[in-house]
């Protein structure tokens, strides 16, 4: 949606995936069998007004919801490495797929390509489970449907 106006309705049915994301999408998906559950965790920039407004996340919620589904890998799609490595540390086996590039330095600590492949990779898992009052998310909620 849109801040500003809120009759706004963005047209997602135009949106295009370049052919290269497309592939590098697929060639996930098929590492995961095409069968997986996908989590969304934002952190960098979201965390200080989540938790001002009372809707921060801790990871044991994430836990419980990775737990309903114990024979599926897990695509962990998070702006935070050490959010990625310790979902991975407590699902080894599950976490199969290597962290983004990842840049410290920035609040948001992967790049907008990276983004787009959270994004579709969440879209294509079998079930889904978001960070509470992301935009991220949220899209990601509307695209599935």
């Amino acid at each position: 949606g849109c801040v500003i106006d809120k009759n706004f309705e963005p047209e997602y049915d135009k949106l295009q995936i370049l052919p290269f994301l497309l592939e590098k999408i697929t060639k996930l998906q098929h590492t995961l069998n095409n069968d997986y559950i996908s989590i969304h965790i934002r952190r960098t920039d979201h965390i200080f007004l989540a938790k001002k407004r009372n809707k921060f996340m801790q990871l044991n919620e994430f836990y419980k919801f990775i737990e309903l589904f114990p024979n599926k890998s897990i695509y962990v799609a998070t702006d935070n490495l050490e959010t990625y490595k310790t979902i991975q540390n407590k699902f080894p086996k599950r976490v199969i797929l290597k962290y983004h590039q990842n840049n410290p330095n920035l609040l948001r600590q992967t790049s907008l390509e990276d983004a787009i492949i959270d994004l579709y990779m969440c879209i294509g898992s079998s079930e889904f489970m978001g960070t509470t009052w992301s935009s991220f998310s949220d899209l990601i909620i509307k695209l599935r449907k």
